[in-house]
């Protein structure tokens, strides 16, 4: 199920099962963009990703996931931009998009997401 924020951050846990955990980063509106991706405290991708394989979903057990992403408004036709962030591999399909307009035409925007890796069934 897809969902849309309009802001810059968001935070939701994500169930995890024993499969293997998948995140994809989208950087849209005909934007550029680069993020850094950690789990805990160690950084374990950056700059302008694809698909990033997190590990099985009993490793990431009780772990989260923190993203920071940099939207540059280089789309001369608006100044919106999104980013949207997919995990999968779970228990469901985690795909939420964050919206928000560029203060001046060639901004950097900042985005926030932090997603706490938690056992299928646990209270989320």
């Amino acid at each position: 199920m897809s969902e849309v924020i309009q802001g810059d951050t968001v935070e939701r846990d994500y169930e995890v099962e024993s499969g293997i955990v998948m995140l994809n980063i989208i950087v849209g509106e005909g934007q550029a963009g680069a993020s850094v991706v950690w789990l805990d405290n160690q950084v374990i991708a950056k700059g302008d990703l694809g698909p990033v394989t997190l590990g099985p979903g009993a490793i990431l057990t009780g772990r989260v996931l923190g993203i920071r992403t940099i939207a540059l408004d280089i789309n001369p036709m608006t100044n919106r931009t999104a980013v949207t962030y997919i995990l999968t591999g779970g228990a469901t399909e985690l795909d939420v998009t964050l919206t928000k307009d560029a203060p001046q035409d060639g901004a950097a925007v900042p985005y926030a997401a932090r997603f706490p890796l938690v056992a299928k069934g646990a209270n989320v």
